[in-house]
């Protein structure tokens, strides 16, 4: 039965989808770190620069965490916080 064959992967298929999840919060950390002033006042908060700039790190961090699988379960749900986040802004 092809089932059985396909769970011999989903180690490999779980550890890429990790690896691409860490590296799409890795992209949006960058700027967040780079340019944190610049990026406060694209939110609509000027003032605010140093808490982006500290989520650009938690973000980065936990995209590190979650790639590499050391302390995965604080990365993902650091993650799912700042999601939670994100979406109460828009």
């Amino acid at each position: 039965m092809i089932w059985n064959e396909l769970l011999f992967y989903s180690d490999y298929g779980l550890f890429f989808l990790r690896l691409v999840v860490g590296i799409i919060f890795i992209v949006h950390a960058l700027p967040k770190i780079r340019n944190s002033q610049g990026m406060a006042s694209m939110m609509g908060a000027p003032g605010m620069g140093g808490m982006v700039l500290l989520l650009g790190f938690v973000e980065l961090l936990s995209a590190i965490s979650l790639m590499t699988g050391w302390y995965l379960q604080l990365g993902a749900l650091l993650l799912a916080v700042v999601m939670l986040g994100a979406m109460a802004m828009k």
